[in-house]
């Protein structure tokens, strides 16, 4: 009698990440289901770590698939292309729950926050802020760096740009972020 061993999938499933502090860490086999998906995730990777943006995201436009891992990598290079509006698309589909209005509790907060990077550079400061306010953590670097960039556009605002924000209409001064916008695992 033969014992069938578990697919790799089947595995991945069932298996529960071990804990570290509150956060899950998640191991190399959770991101990258699989060897060709874990290639094309070093590739893009070392291109976005190389500043050449469009060839990474020509690299991985056709490769994102199902893979979670991927798909975060494809929405940062949609956004350091500036097409913002498809990375918070992309975003939306990744982190919001099946009701279309909350955050997936088991979406990882970089996850999250390029969601929010996303939100704000289309445009939505008031989209960015819920969003960072439900990923609940505070502590995360890049959430760090989002509510700083968020407070500084917000200190540079006139008083009338503040009223005009404050009422929900636009006050005509775009957000600049002084970093790289999205954020990915290195492998």
């Amino acid at each position: 009698m033969s014992v069938k061993e578990p697919s790799s999938q089947a595995t991945r499933e069932s298996a529960t990440p071990p804990q570290r502090g509150n956060r899950a860490v998640r191991t190399a086999a959770e991101h990258h289901p699989s060897e060709r998906a874990a290639g094309i995730y070093r590739k893009v990777v070392n291109l976005l770590d190389a500043g050449r943006v469009k060839e990474a995201l020509d690299a991985i436009r056709t490769h994102s698939g199902t893979d979670p891992s991927l798909k975060n990598l494809h929405g940062v290079c949609l956004m350091r292309t500036g097409s913002t509006a498809d990375a918070v698309r992309l975003y939306r589909q990744l982190v919001l729950s099946s009701n279309g209005v909350t955050l997936r509790p088991e979406a990882p907060t970089v996850f999250k926050s390029n969601f929010a990077t996303a939100l704000l550079l289309d445009g939505s400061v008031t989209g960015a802020e819920a969003v960072l306010q439900e990923a609940a953590d505070e502590s995360h670097p890049a959430v760090q760096r989002l509510r700083g960039a968020i407070a500084r556009w917000r200190s540079g605002l006139s008083f009338w740009q503040r009223m005009q924000w404050r009422c929900g209409m636009d006050p005509g001064r775009p957000i600049e972020v002084d970093f790289a916008p999205g954020d990915y695992e290195q492998v």
